[in-house]
């Protein structure tokens, strides 16, 4: 059941090693969540092409994205898109909006 959840959390296996060895498992912070999907991003597009990899990431982007305020409406707008730097555009605005409403909210 772990490969699934590691599509969009990578992070997992490092957090399942964290608890098989009885230590804290340590949470990823939302600028790791965000630095992860632009490497992920420009792997992809590095290996297949802007024109196969953004489409194909859609997936992970959604994964990566489980859980956080707005992410339907990201996904949708994400979704539109099929440009490598239009797309990390709208994850920075996302990234800015949340980090914002993480200042307001404690």
């Amino acid at each position: 059941m772990i490969g699934r959840a590691a599509i969009g959390a990578p992070w997992i296996f490092k957090q399942a090693r964290e608890v098989l060895e009885g230590k804290p498992q340590t949470e990823i912070t939302l600028e790791e969540r965000f630095a992860c999907m632009y490497r992920h991003i420009d792997m992809a597009c590095e290996q297949k092409g802007q024109d196969i990899a953004i489409p194909a990431m859609r997936g992970h982007l959604s994964g990566y994205m489980r859980g956080l305020y707005g992410a339907a409406t990201m996904r949708n707008r994400l979704n539109q898109e099929n440009d490598k730097e239009q797309v990390r555009a709208l994850l920075k605005e996302y990234y800015f909006s949340l980090k914002n409403k993480e200042d307001d909210h404690g």
